[in-house]
Order: structure tokens, then sequence, then C-alpha cells
């Protein structure tokens, strides 16, 4: 009987042990090479389904990532030199201004773990964008091709799931109604993300991401993988018919086409900020992806309208200067260590004027614009990478503007993680060749 409990103690323990004593590895990995960091968040993010499965709460799964982060945050700045430093500490001033009276205000409402999840929530674009900032050129293409990794197995999964079909998956211990949905009794594929609304805005990220990188990438990056990259993109958003991942690459391939525009009027003779490959993909895909949707069955929009009707009820006695408190409405609301009702909101705006109230949203909106102003008014280099780190940066911009009027896009960790990333690789690139960012 003794042995029997020593046995079950040491079956319970094992893996608890085993984390910690691998804690100090992973933070010496890390504080040696950051980019691992981000590496690790992707991977975790993007198989949540299996540790979920198992029993691990999205909240540790959160937290754990939001370390991994802090981690490879910490030793990102200290390799940061310190004229490009300053251009971090106004950003982390300025994002601190936005969300602390939020933060206050919640503190006397909820849960430690809860406000540590939320904070988590939304510093890990800012986390994944200081990991890049900076990185090696071999750090950043380990990121893309973790990336694409991550964004190829989740489309085989979701075409194996979408071949068992519904009454498959719910057979196979997944959950009908969060992980398992449907629209028009067409399945919606979360691949081996927790719902399809993940792996669709994941997909639309990277879809956008490899139009805009395609310049950059495909000498380092195997044709192959990269056509393979796209494709699986293509499946997974189609198979997840999710319409805000279609919002975001849609949005951000025409800010593209229009920034690319307006610089060849002032420049005739230079025209190659976009590739031939990148102008294909750029005219053909859009079309292609929304005939797939509708082949596929998933061409309502009632789900997209039917948001309008709610915003409007979801402002009542929540509209005040600083706001309801972070992390009570919104996707950072579904937490597991929330002990108030959960609210969705489906816009990712109204959740912040909701959350962090006129106040956080007027200060939003000048940082915001004063930054945008600072990419337009950065002076042009004899380079072409700067012109097209800005073009791309702006169009990675406009696109979450977009996107975040249908969806709380702030809200979804893994596409945050990359288009984060993409912003802090760019940033990094309008410094270097500018020195006026």
């Amino acid at each position: 009987m003794i042995g029997a409990i020593g046995t079950l103690l040491m079956m319970l323990t094992a893996p608890l042990v085993g984390i910690v004593a691998a804690l100090p590895l992973v933070v010496l990995v890390v504080s040696v090479v950051p980019s691992i960091s981000l590496m690790g968040a992707l991977v975790i993010q993007g198989t949540r389904l299996y540790p979920v499965s198992a029993g691990i709460t999205p909240g540790v799964l959160t937290l754990a990532i939001g370390c991994l982060l802090l981690v490879g945050t910490v030793s990102r700045i200290v390799r940061i030199q310190s004229g490009k430093f300053d251009w971090l500490v106004v950003t982390l001033l300025s994002l601190t201004s936005i969300v602390i009276p939020g933060f206050v205000i919640q503190a006397f409402n909820s849960s430690l773990f809860h406000l540590i999840a939320t904070a988590n929530m939304v510093l890990i674009p800012f986390m994944a964008g200081i990991v890049v900032f900076g990185a090696g050129r071999r750090s950043n293409f380990l990121v893309i091709v973790f990336t694409s990794v991550t964004m190829i197995v989740n489309a085989v999964v979701s075409i194996w799931q979408a071949r068992v079909g519904t009454q498959g998956l719910v057979d196979s211990g997944l959950q009908y109604g969060t992980v398992v949905r449907q629209i028009d009794g067409v399945l919606r594929s979360p691949g081996l993300m927790l719902s399809n609304a993940e792996l669709g805005l994941f997909a639309g990220a990277v879809l956008l991401m490899a139009v805009l990188l395609w310049p950059v990438a495909v000498g380092k990056l195997s044709r192959f993988m990269f056509v393979a990259t796209i494709i699986s993109a293509i499946m997974a958003l189609v198979l997840s018919t999710s319409r805000s991942g279609l919002i975001l690459f849609i949005a951000g391939v025409s800010a593209k086409i229009l920034f690319s525009m307006v610089r060849n009027r002032r420049n005739n003779t230079e025209r190659r900020s976009i590739s031939a490959v990148g102008k294909v993909s750029i005219v053909c895909l859009p079309p292609v992806i929304v005939y797939s949707f509708i082949k596929y069955g998933a061409d309502s929009s009632f789900s997209l309208i039917e948001r309008f009707s709610v915003w409007g009820s979801l402002l009542e006695n929540r509209l005040s200067l600083f706001g309801t408190g972070a992390g009570s409405v919104g996707g950072s609301s579904y937490s597991n260590f929330n002990p108030n009702i959960p609210v969705f909101v489906d816009n990712a705006w109204l959740s912040l004027l909701i959350q962090y109230g006129i106040y956080g949203t007027v200060v939003f909106i000048l940082v915001l614009f004063l930054w945008l102003f600072r990419i337009y008014r950065a002076r042009d280099s004899s380079r072409n990478e700067s012109k097209l780190a800005r073009e791309n940066l702006g169009s990675i911009i406009f696109a979450v503007l977009v996107c975040g009027f249908f969806t709380e896009i702030l809200d979804y960790g893994l596409t945050m993680t990359v288009l984060g990333g993409a912003i802090g690789y760019y940033s990094f690139h309008l410094i270097q060749e500018t020195n006026s960012f």
C-alpha cells in the first residue's frame, strides 16, 4: 500500500520536478539566444490543443509563454545599443500610460493571477517585437522557419479534421461549441489550436507576412517551403472559415498596393518595391481565397453583421473616463483566473474603449498617430531596404487597425506574436537604415 502511494506521488510530482529542474537551463539558453523564446512561444501557442487536452489549463500555458518571452525580452534589452534604446523606452512608457489606470481599477475587482494573465496578453506583441528587434539574420531566419512549420502542421491537421467531420471530432473527445464549431452546417476546423478563430487569424497573418517578406526571405528559405507555407495558410484560412483572417490579409495587401503606388508616383525610376511573385500573389490570392470560401460553404456574412447590433448594448453603463478595468471584457476576460463573468466584444477598439476608458483610447490614438507620423517622416535611404521596411510596417499596422473592427485581434496571442515580431523587425531596419526614425 505504501509502495503504491509512493509510486503515485512520484508519477504526479515527476513532471513538476522536471519542469522546475529545466527552468535554469531554459533561462540560460534564452539568455544567450533571445530568439529561442520567440520560437518556443510560437510552438506552444500553435499546438495548444494537445497540452489542454492533457489537462493543462490555457491560463497556465499563457503564463508560461509570457515568462518565456519575458526572459527573451530582458536578454534582448541588455543587448540593444543606447541610441536605439530611446525608441524602446518611449514605446514602453506610452504603453504604460495607457493601461496603468485600467490595471489599478481591476486590481480591486479581480484576482492577482487574472491581472497577470491580462498583462501578459497586452505585452505579448511588444515582447515579440523587442525579441526580434536587433536580432541577427540567422535568428530571424529560424523564427521564419518555426512559423512556417507551425503553419504547415496546422494546415495538415485541419485537412484531416475536415475529412473526419464534426461528429468524428466530437467522438474523439473534443468539446462541441468551443473547440469544435460549425457555420451553416460546415465544420470550422481549429487545427492544433483551441478555436477556428485562432487558426484563421494566424493563417491570415502568415499569408500576409509571406507576401510582404518574399523579396527578403525567398533567398534564405527554400522555395518549396515558402510555397508550402503559402498553400498551407490558404488551406487553414479556408477550412477555419475565418472571415477575420481574410480581412487581415486583404487589408494588408491593399495597403501595400496603395503605399507602393504612392512611392512609384514620386519616383518613377524605381518600381521594384514589390517582386513579381509578390505582385501575382497580391492580385490573385484574395479572389482565389474568397472563391474557396464560397465553394466550401462558408460564404455567410451573418456572424460579421450581427456584431454591429450588440456593440451599442455593450457600451451601456460601461463607458467612462478610465474604463471598467483591464481584462473586464474581451478575450482576456475569458481567462481561467477571472472570477467575474466574461464578456466578448468582437471589436478590439471597442474593447479598448470599455477596458481603458476615454482616457486610454485618446492616448492610444495620439501615440499611434505620432508613431505613424514618424514612419512617414523617416528619411529615405539610398538602399531599398528602408523603403520596403516603411511600406511593410505601414501595411501591417493598417491591417491590424482594420481587422480590429471585426474581432479582438489584440487578444489572439499567436497572431500578435507574428505581427509584433514583424513590426519589431521592420522598426529596427528603419532605425538602422535611416537613422531618423
